[in-house]
């Protein structure tokens, strides 16, 4: 999922991270203590902490560099770090700062700036309480650097009320409640511009990242993963996001969360097909559609690899041409030019709207799209993302024609009651199996997917029906003998002809596929999430 920053803003971070990085936060040449020269013993059972916070004070009028040796330093309550100071260990592994007690974060920093943590490792296992490994509140142009943060109640690391230009590099959050928690205090009173580079916010038990009235974030080469909750989750007011490059997977919940009130959010990393995009609010605006378009394909493919018969983005502004995006060119062919049908932005997703009228798409009839040779048929999988404008003869996608002799291969629709049915036909014998879901829908004017799965079994039990990621079928709906499917020539397309009548599917209509495979439980839940992820939920 891809949303469009303007050319002000882009130009803005190129800016920020001119004067950030090219100034630098700390002031050159300043003096250095070593904690040790204050009576610290870092010897893992001494409390260090009254020797740590002279060092500190030692350096603090005019700033400095505060340095830890290469052993763990235990601490009974927190070290505050004002302007202009910088803590420092050996190495991000070899100095460990490990406090023992209840309710109090290890590092502390409040209204300050030009503040430092560098080459460390905070570990919060021995504390209990609300605590953070690293709290911040109020302060600006701050680095943490090769630092990780492990085993706190709340945050890795938790930005809160307001502050400006931190910049978090090759930092590590990892067993935390939050891996990075960004908390300002109102959509009027944002943390923001803050810079996260070649982050790795891991088994975190909730959220990788967590953000809240939070605006201008970039993540760069950065990656989520293996956390309980979602990779990044959005709370209230969001704008303005950036995650280039890196990875966000195998998160419990979702790649990306949301539920509430965001724009401006570009996604630019791999998330994996397992979980994609899960993205709750309608609310956002500035979308690339191409970009969002390309991770769809991408995740199509992670979920179903080389079984793609047939994957069409609905994202055609003019002519008639929708574009295949599997890699076997079954373009889909409107019958009238897509400019009339008025594409636009849907929640997060381009489509085209079939609403009005009656107007289709369609494509001629190949093997590809056939699953049956009269004597045994083959497992196939239909998925559509689509936002009912009726749902009576609702038709997701078919390949029949009842004239002459009858061209039925199968439809996946609704009858005119909104029974979502789907029906394998055996032409010769005028015979079906299908399943049916004998409850009328009533999905009018909300974003939904639809997927039916086939075995190959030639029973009815063999095909099952999902709602938004839920299967719904209950019923069979046979009828006459049935041996398989036949290859036929009728169409494949977004309508079935009965009678020399089309009935074809009314309202917008974002995403179809047709793949060579029964999909799973898994691979179902997999594209729910991916698509509605894309378009709002309409819960």
């Amino acid at each position: 999922m891809t949303m469009k920053l303007n050319t002000f803003m882009r130009w803005w971070f190129v800016v920020l991270a001119a004067l950030v990085l090219g100034t630098g936060n700390i002031a050159a040449a300043p003096s250095e203590v070593s904690v040790e020269t204050y009576g610290a013993k870092c010897d893992t059972t001494t409390d260090d902490i009254a020797a740590i916070n002279k060092a500190v004070t030692a350096v603090t009028t005019s700033g400095g560099i505060v340095k830890l040796p290469a052993r763990t330093c235990k601490t009974s309550a927190t070290i505050t770090l004002p302007t202009g100071v910088v803590l420092r260990g050996s190495s991000k592994t070899g100095t460990i700062i490990k406090p023992t007690g209840s309710g109090f974060h290890a590092i502390t920093i409040s209204s300050a700036t030009d503040f430092a943590i560098e080459y460390l490792t905070v570990d919060m296992t021995n504390v209990t309480g609300t605590a953070d490994a690293i709290s911040i509140t109020s302060s600006s142009r701050g680095r943490i650097v090769q630092v990780i943060a492990k085993n706190a109640t709340r945050a890795g690391v938790r930005f809160n009320t307001n502050g400006y230009g931190n910049i978090l590099s090759n930092f590590t959050a990892t067993s935390n409640l939050y891996g990075l928690d960004v908390v300002g205090t109102s959509s009027l009173n944002l943390v923001s511009t803050l810079q996260c580079d070649s982050c790795w916010f891991q088994s975190n038990t909730s959220h990788g990242a967590h953000l809240k009235n939070a605006g201008l974030i970039t993540f760069t080469n950065s990656v989520s993963e293996q956390n309980t909750g979602s990779g990044l989750d959005f709370e209230t007011y969001v704008t303005h996001i950036n995650w280039l490059g890196g990875t966000i997977e195998a998160n419990t919940r979702y790649a990306v969360e949301s539920d509430a009130l965001y724009d401006n959010i570009v996604i630019d990393a791999y998330h994996d097909g397992v979980n994609g995009l899960g993205l709750y609010s309608s609310n956002v605006v500035n979308l690339d559609v191409e970009a969002t378009k390309g991770r769809l394909i991408a995740d199509t493919y992670a979920i179903v690899g080389a079984n793609v018969r047939g994957l069409w983005v609905f994202d055609a502004s003019s002519g008639t041409t929708i574009s295949d995006k599997g890699p076997l060119a079954h373009n889909l062919t409107s019958d009238t030019d897509v400019k009339g049908l008025t594409p636009r932005i849907a929640g997060r997703k381009q489509y085209i709207d079939f609403t009005t009228g009656s107007h289709y798409a369609d494509v001629a009839d190949h093997n590809d799209f056939t699953f049956g040779n009269g004597a045994t048929d083959s497992a196939f999988s239909i998925v559509a993302l689509v936002k009912p404008a009726n749902t009576l003869d609702m038709t997701l996608a078919a390949k029949f024609n009842d004239a002459g002799g009858g061209d039925k291969e199968y439809i996946f629709y609704t009858d005119g009651t909104g029974v979502l049915i789907a029906r394998m036909f055996d032409n010769s014998s005028a015979g079906y199996i299908g399943r049916a879901y004998n409850t009328a829908l009533s999905d009018t004017g909300g974003w939904h997917t639809y997927i039916m799965t086939y075995s190959g079994s030639a029973v009815a039990l063999g095909i099952k029906l999902y709602r938004d990621g839920v299967r719904v079928d209950d019923i069979d709906s046979n009828s006459g003998a049935y041996t398989a499917m036949e290859n036929l020539t009728a169409v494949f397309g977004t309508y079935f002809t009965s009678g020399g009548t089309r009935y074809p599917f009314k309202g917008p209509y974002a995403y179809l596929g047709v793949f060579a495979e029964e999909l799973t439980v898994s691979k179902v839940k997999a594209f729910d999430a991916m698509l509605r992820g894309v378009v709002g939920r309409s819960h």
